[in-house]
């Protein structure tokens, strides 16, 4: 008979009669990885940037962190690369964690790599999307030399590469979550795959419902951020059994948890309903007036005016300047 301290076995109780995955799990920790992944890209890295660059308010987003008035080079710089970095960080971070616990924890680990597989996708699969369309914030490294078709080339490739690399490396972490000497290893590998990218996808674009250049944005940032940048993924059933198995495997399944579900539901209230609309900020001393509509923090904008390195302006009750997203 089994220990019930075995490593293999979870303490919390199944919410189906089978020894398979309990799938609204997979699908919470699916939301709450992308989640986090789009948090630590527009609030914590483009936020620091931002704070770096000199600026001190502007609006944070799902998709955007729109910032007052315009800043110099190469400060703008700065605020661009924030948001990569916060990814790469918050990826290397999920990628140490692994290795310092000490126990199975199916479920933290899942978050873990999955966390740490969205972030690379995203960045690595923008990075190559600014290559092509020659918009976003890889071309802050770039922008201004020439030819300028020859730097867009180059940061297309070197996001191909760095693409490519991120696909063996995730085939390989993802034996902290299962081993390929399970039997029917495959069609689990691709049924949390399929979980946690569909939980993902619709928890990306379910962000920018509310956001304040409108809802193209549930396309234009959403989609864009996890359904294509993601594609990748679907490479690792074919790359896992390539690599070997880690020291301390979790290879149980991932049972039912309440309080992972619940808290994936309320962080997508919040995601959707509070960060999506817009939560304006000022560092400075004088007070930012921004007018709220339904729901809570949705900016009332009047008619963009594009002036300079501004995209797709607004124009807030902030100063009653244009403010830039990027």
């Amino acid at each position: 008979m089994t220990s019930m301290t075995s490593p293999r076995l979870s303490p919390s109780v199944p919410c189906s009669a089978t020894e398979g995955d309990d799938l609204i799990t997979v699908a919470a920790i699916g939301v709450l990885a992308f989640i986090s992944t789009d948090i630590a890209h527009e609030v914590v890295g483009h936020g620091i940037g931002l704070l770096i660059a000199g600026g001190r308010s502007g609006i944070l987003t799902t998709t955007r962190l729109i910032y007052e008035s315009h800043l110099p080079n190469p400060n703008w710089r700065i605020f661009d690369i924030g948001g990569p970095a916060g990814n790469l960080i918050w990826a290397g971070v999920c990628f140490l964690a692994q290795r310092l616990i000490r126990r199975a924890a199916p479920r933290l680990r899942l978050f873990l790599w999955t966390s740490m597989s969205f972030s690379l996708f995203w960045e690595f699969g923008y990075l190559m999307k600014c290559g092509v369309t020659g918009h976003g914030d890889g071309m802050a490294l770039t922008e201004g030399l020439t030819p300028a078709w020859v730097w867009r080339a180059l940061i297309f490739v070197v996001g191909l590469v760095l693409y490519r690399g991120a696909v063996s490396l995730t085939s390989s972490e993802l034996h902290f979550v299962l081993s390929a000497k399970t039997p029917q290893w495959r069609s689990r590998v691709v049924r949390l795959l399929l979980t946690l990218c569909s939980a993902g996808g619709l928890i990306a674009c379910a962000g920018p419902i509310f956001d304040p250049r409108g809802r193209i944005e549930m396309l234009n940032s959403g989609a864009l951020s996890s359904f294509a940048s993601w594609v990748g993924l679907f490479a690792v059933p074919f790359l896992f059994p390539l690599h070997s198995d880690k020291n301390l495997v979790a290879d149980s399944p991932l049972r039912c948890s309440i309080p992972v579900i619940l808290l994936a539901a309320a962080a997508s209230v919040l995601f959707v309903a509070i960060l999506g609309p817009g939560i304006p900020f000022s560092l400075s001393h004088s007070p930012i007036r921004v007018a709220f509509t339904f729901p809570m923090g949705l900016v009332r904008a009047t008619p963009p005016k594009v002036s300079g390195r501004a995209t797709s302006c607004i124009y807030c009750r902030i100063f009653r300047e244009p403010l830039v997203n990027r």
